[in-house]
């Protein structure tokens, strides 16, 4: 088996993510307070099916990792809701490498479990035991105290065609924890963000007529940017494989009057 763990320091190159400058109660906030300071890490594990097999799980990541934040509290709430967003609430922790090895570890086991004796070395079928997972995390840019956290899986798994996914959380800057749309809105905002909501799923989509649900729901898997709140629904969710992950995005300003 070969492993390789990298991690590359980007001290020099740190990803800094800063809030813009603002006033309260004749205090200015600089953007130096809610600095992140980011490493990226890499993994790349090859499990053969059984020793000698020439299939196996390939497994690689490539995580954004914060390192540093407003206070410690925050750095490792974030690196905890991370680690359970990357992998799994069982694998909620602040060391990353440990996590990586064991997600890594679980999904090798299954593998074998699931296709222990599915392989001959003479089938020409070798690609039906052959299988792949790449995930990735990566923060986006800032809005204001808050930011968004992308997790990205890809793989094949079987069948005719791989999947991917797109999942996100966002945190409060200032604490670490991850925020939910009900927090951004006032009370009874529900009916007005479902309304925008379901007005704007037409504009995303080119063939709306192939799609499986119309009334969508608001969910956890959000980001915020400048431009708006946008909501993610996965290959299959409300449409069919070949329009692949819908993104949603409902404007700021279409929705100013339910703000907090």
């Amino acid at each position: 088996m070969k492993r390789s763990v990298f991690i590359l320091s980007l001290i020099s190159l740190a990803l800094i993510f800063s809030c813009t400058e603002e006033k309260k109660k004749g205090n200015q906030k600089t953007s130096k307070d809610l600095t992140i300071k980011v490493d990226t890490l890499t993994f790349n594990d090859t499990t053969p099916l059984y020793e000698g097999a020439n299939v196996g799980l390939n497994m690689r990541m490539h995580i954004e990792w914060p390192e540093d934040a407003v206070s410690e509290e925050a750095l490792k709430n974030m690196q905890r809701n991370i680690t359970c967003l990357l992998f799994d609430k069982d694998l909620s922790t602040t060391d990353i490498e440990f996590a990586m090895e064991a997600y890594n570890r679980k999904a090798s086991e299954l593998y074998i479990e699931v296709n222990d004796g599915e392989y001959d070395d003479c089938s020409e079928d070798s690609y039906m035991t052959d299988r792949e997972e790449f995930i990735e995390g990566s923060f986006m840019k800032p809005y204001g105290d808050l930011i968004s956290y992308q997790k990205y899986t890809s793989g094949y798994s079987g069948g005719a065609h791989g999947l991917d996914a797109l999942s996100y959380i966002t945190f409060d800057r200032k604490t670490g924890n991850v925020i939910s749309d009900s927090e951004l809105f006032k009370e009874g905002y529900q009916d007005r963000l479902i309304e925008s909501l379901r007005a704007n799923l037409l504009f995303s989509v080119k063939d709306t007529d192939m799609l499986f649900e119309l009334d969508i729901l608001p969910s956890d898997n959000f980001y915020l940017n400048e431009k708006g709140i946008t909501y993610i629904y996965q290959r299959y969710e409300i449409g069919p494989y070949y329009l692949g992950i819908i993104k949603v995005t409902i404007p700021w300003k279409e929705i100013q009057d339910i703000l907090k």
